[in-house]
């Protein structure tokens, strides 16, 4: 990708504000973005690209135009707000950015922005976690939000409100790089099946130090956990064979 070189022959100190095509012409890249690129969303029903960088700036991007939309006012929200690691988009042109602060624990801001993308404001704002965090995970089907953080925990909140509902600490010996809830589709199809359904009503974790875990995103009493206990043990075998 291209470093401190942008396309419009703007100042050194001008934020970037083109999306330039690559030489294949169904991918684009950012070009003039200063800092390294720690998230990325799109929203392909308006055409909307996220970006998010170390340095904490989060930007709105027009994919079609190729165009700068918006600088998101992160530092007003979050004052401390010293990167950013991940951005989502939710529904009813919500945004959610999860940021590191500069003390060490994590926000979690939600943003409502405005049709065409031409301003954005921060309706709620939480700490999600007294360590860094490093991934992020939604689910649209469950109202939920996943964070992992860097001593490998996870917390799930309600995406509509930013209350946690449940803390796992140390899920993981290292930090918690990537969560998945399951399909919206899956779950509409579980309805029905109260077994299957408390299976869906987790989150799979991941981390560097080479395991996986599943989490339930429900309390269900001992039944609920054994289940869990089982899938666990099942999980360390396929691991270890």
């Amino acid at each position: 990708g291209g470093g401190g070189g942008g396309g419009g022959g703007g100042g050194a100190d001008e934020p970037p504000r083109e999306l330039h095509a690559t030489a294949d012409a169904t991918t684009s890249a950012t070009r003039s973005e200063r800092q390294a690129v720690m998230a990325l969303a799109a929203e392909p029903s308006r055409s909307w690209v996220c970006s998010g960088t170390r340095g904490g700036t989060v930007r709105l991007w027009d994919a079609d135009a190729g165009s700068l939309l918006l600088e998101l006012p992160v530092s007003a929200a979050c004052p401390e707000a010293s990167s950013c690691r991940a951005v989502a988009f939710a529904a009813d042109a919500r945004l959610l950015t999860l940021v590191n602060r500069a003390r060490g624990a994590a926000s979690l801001l939600r943003w409502e922005v405005a049709d065409g993308g031409g301003s954005a404001a921060c309706e709620a704002a939480r700490v999600v976690a007294d360590k860094p965090a490093v991934s992020m995970s939604t689910s649209a089907a469950a109202g939920l939000v996943g964070v992992g953080t860097c001593e490998g925990s996870l917390v799930i909140l309600s995406r509509r409100s930013l209350e946690p509902l449940l803390v796992e600490k140390e899920v993981h010996g290292l930090p918690l790089t990537s969560a998945a809830f399951p399909p919206a589709e899956l779950l509409r199809g579980a309805r029905e099946d109260a077994k299957r359904l408390r299976l869906l009503s987790a989150v799979v974790s991941c981390s560097p130090d080479s395991t996986m875990a599943i989490v339930p995103t429900r309390r269900g009493g001992a039944g609920w956990l054994a289940v869990v206990v089982a899938l666990l043990v099942a999980l360390a075998v396929a691991l270890a064979a």
